[in-house]
Formats: structure tokens, C-alpha cells, sequence
């Protein structure tokens, strides 16, 4: 999506590729800082969060069988995988994506709490670092949260659309009831944007408004989940 991903090197036997555009995007996210140290701090910041937030999704997923690879484009991240699991199972491998931001910001505040107790000026000696921290923690928790928003193709999405398959043992009709949330879920995220004066929250939301009305639409008509790669 947004560009052909170029192949990186494998992270623990997964392999990984970019598109160009998400760098544009890294850059988008951190043009915002009042200084270059800063918006550099941020960027690295956020490249590393993705990184792991995909991971926790790959690592399950090959803890799974299955063969996953991890793609970063132009809304962040995604990991995709080769080969079938229960519908049970691939809801611990999507929700283990937030859960590893979570961690992430958790061992960052821990590490911190530590310094603390070991120097407690050791923020204001080191200013660089304290901001590396406060940025893992911020960037990890606003990252996770969102994803966990019941829109496709965001994680909440995918949990909510499972969840309904379990429940209706309908894969069309979960698909078509999750689509609809998503649409409303959008709006909600645009109104969000709105107020807090965030395009990226705005483009994107309309972005997923649009994608689940198609979708919809789509569904309608007679398509399959398998389709879209669901």
C-alpha cells in the first residue's frame, strides 16, 4: 500500500520491509517538535514503537506456526502470516500487538522509577534521556490505545470482527456488522481530529471511512471475507 515495501534485513527470523512512505509518515509525526534534537528523539522513538507493537503480533504468530512477515507503510505498521489457527488463537496474536506497547511503556516507567530512586535529579542532568522515556511511555500508550479503537483495519477492527465470528458463526455477516461500527467508529476518530487539530487523525479517519463504506458496499454484493484478506 502507498509504494512497493523494499525488503530489510529479518529480525528474528521474521522478515521485514518499509515503504518509502513511512518514513514520510515518521516525518509528518515529528516536524511538530519545537527542536530538531527533539523531532530526531521522537522519530526513533516512534519507528522503535511500531517495531514492537508489529512484533507482538509476529512473535505469536510464529510461536503459532505460522510464517509471519512485518511491513512498515504509511499508517504505521502491519504483520501478516502464511497458514491457519483457530479464530481464538488469532485473537491473542491481534490483541498482542497493543499488549506489547503497553509493556513497552511499562519497563520504560519502571526504568525511570528506578533512576529515580537512584539519583532523583538524574531527569534534569540528563534531559535527553528523561525525553527518550517520556516518549517511549507517550508514543506506546497513545499508540496502543488507538489501535484498540473497534475500526477496521486498526486491531480493535479485527478483535471486534473475531470476537462476532465466534458469535454468529456467520463470516459475512460479522464482517458486515464490524464494517458498520467501523464506519461510525471513523467518525467518532474525525471528530477527535478535529478537536484536537490533528490531520493525520483526520486523513486517517476518513481514510477508514471510506474503506469500510467500500467494504460494506462489497459485502453487499456478494463478497467473501477471504477477499480482503480477513
Amino acid at each position: 500500500m502507498f509504494g512497493k515495501a523494499i525488503p530489510l534485513f529479518p529480525i528474528m527470523g521474521i522478515p521485514i520491509s518499509v515503504s518509502p512512505f513511512f518514513f514520510l509518515l515518521i516525518f509528518f509525526l515529528s516536524i511538530g517538535s519545537d527542536s530538531a534534537i527533539k523531532g530526531v528523539i521522537f522519530g526513533v522513538v516512534a519507528i522503535l514503537s511500531i517495531l514492537i507493537h508489529e512484533f507482538g503480533h509476529a512473535l505469536v504468530a510464529k510461536a503459532s506456526g505460522l510464517k509471519p512477515r512485518v511491513t512498515l507503510t504509511a499508517f504505521g505498521g502491519v504483520t501478516e502470516h502464511s497458514g491457519i489457527i483457530s479464530t481464538k488463537r488469532l485473537m491473542l496474536l491481534t490483541i498482542m500487538g497493543p499488549v506489547a506497547g503497553y509493556l513497552f511503556a511499562l519497563a520504560a516507567w519502571g526504568f525511570s522509577f528506578l533512576l529515580d530512586l537512584g539519583n532523583p535529579n538524574w531527569a534534569t542532568n540528563n534531559p535527553h534521556g528523561a525525553l527518550v522515556i517520556f516518549y517511549i511511555i507517550l508514543v506506546n500508550v497513545i499508540w496502543s490505545t488507538f489501535n484498540l479503537f473497534p475500526v477496521l483495519p486498526l486491531d480493535g477492527g479485527h478483535l471486534l470482527r473475531q470476537f462476532l465470528d465466534i458469535r454468529l458463526h456467520n463470516r459475512v455477516r460479522s464482517l458486515k456488522l464490524t464494517s458498520i461500527v467501523s464506519i461510525a467508529g471513523s467518525g467518532v476518530l474525525l471528530v477527535i481530529g478535529i478537536v484536537l487539530s490533528q490531520a493525520f487523525l483526520i486523513l486517517i479517519s476518513l481514510y477508514f471511512a471510506y474503506m469500510n463504506y467500500m467494504i460494506m458496499r462489497q459485502v453487499k454484493r456478494g463478497a467473501q471475507p477471504d477477499q480482503f484478506g480477513f
